[in-house]
């Protein structure tokens, strides 16, 4: 952030959508050799062609069990998964009119990894349409990037499950060094960009919101604009439980308990419908997002009515 994610309010555990947009390759000469499988599509002589076909088959079996061990060992993963990357790498690297994929593909292997900085050039890249090799220091000079997407996004049209998975990335990479500025910045852009170009779509407009209520920077905060998002949100999609806990959770921020409780309430009584659809096997009751909303609403009702042991505790 499709994952779904709920916001925490009063103690309400964090919701079971923790975006693993987090993909790669550090390290090997698997990044350098994609480059020289390319097939010129200039090449108008037949003998050319040939040549080139064979240069990069030869290329392919010289590196294909090194790569395969850089990869084992820069990802930690499996050597079937090594494998399988390895061949996709392998597979978009021939068709010379998809470079932007193989930048695609190393990001958001470095993403599901963790490894936000190390995946953002490579999604520059992607929105540019290329492929420029090997990023080992990610981007050094973060300020630039902004510049970079923007630029980028003037110029190309961007696949709009690529610029949210962008912002996944800056959003997560932000959040994890404390909702560093910079990060945060651009993920807001991509955000609103994305609204832009698919506006039937909530996606964008949800991760917006938690973004603009999460943040604890002050300048930075928008708590209003968070609530006018998730409310178009829950008006669009009414089975949306983890946007109906965001809307509560932003909601006891800006201090509108009266309003958070009516959305608790309005969960649960969505929770009984959906039970009734057969949508939710089991009873309701049992449901862990009804019992955070009980819980939350016993602790609101406490403080709305003044009584001692209020204590309203916002999770972030």
């Amino acid at each position: 952030m499709q994952p779904e994610r709920k916001a925490q309010t009063i103690k309400a555990s964090e919701p079971p959508c923790n975006r693993k947009l987090s993909p790669v390759f550090r390290k090997g000469n698997l990044l350098m050799a994609v480059v020289t499988l390319i097939c010129l599509t200039a090449l108008v002589c037949d003998e050319l062609r040939t040549w080139g076909y064979h240069s990069r088959r030869n290329r392919e079996e010289k590196i294909r069990a090194e790569d395969l061990e850089n990869l084992q060992r820069d990802l930690e993963i499996s050597q079937a998964r090594a494998l399988e990357l390895h061949e996709t790498i392998q597979a978009i690297a021939q068709e010379s009119n998809h470079q932007g994929r193989i930048s695609w593909r190393i990001a958001q292997t470095y993403v599901e990894q963790a490894r936000y900085d190390m995946a953002a050039p490579y999604f520059v890249d992607a929105f540019e349409d290329r492929y420029n090799g090997r990023h080992d220091e990610g981007f050094v000079e973060l300020e630039k990037a902004l510049p970079h997407y923007e630029r980028a996004l003037q110029r190309n049209s961007v696949d709009p499950d690529l610029m949210y998975e962008a912002g996944l990335c800056f959003g997560n990479a932000s959040h994890a060094m404390g909702w560093e500025e910079q990060r945060w910045r651009i993920a807001t852009m991509l955000f609103r960009r994305l609204m832009d170009i698919e506006p039937e779509s909530n996606r964008g407009q949800y991760e917006l919101a938690l973004l603009l209520g999460k943040v604890k920077n002050p300048r930075l905060r928008d708590l209003d604009r968070s609530i006018e998002l998730l409310q178009k949100v829950v008006q669009n999609e009414e089975d949306n439980i983890p946007a109906r806990f965001a809307l509560a959770h932003m909601m006891v921020l800006n201090e509108n308990l009266n309003g958070a409780l009516i959305e608790y309430e309005a969960i649960q009584d969505r929770l009984r419908q959906l039970a009734g659809r057969g949508v939710i096997s089991g009873s309701y009751e049992n449901q862990p997002a009804y019992q955070n909303a009980q819980k939350n609403i016993e602790k609101l009702q406490i403080c709305i009515q003044k009584l001692p042991g209020c204590e309203v505790l916002v999770d972030e």
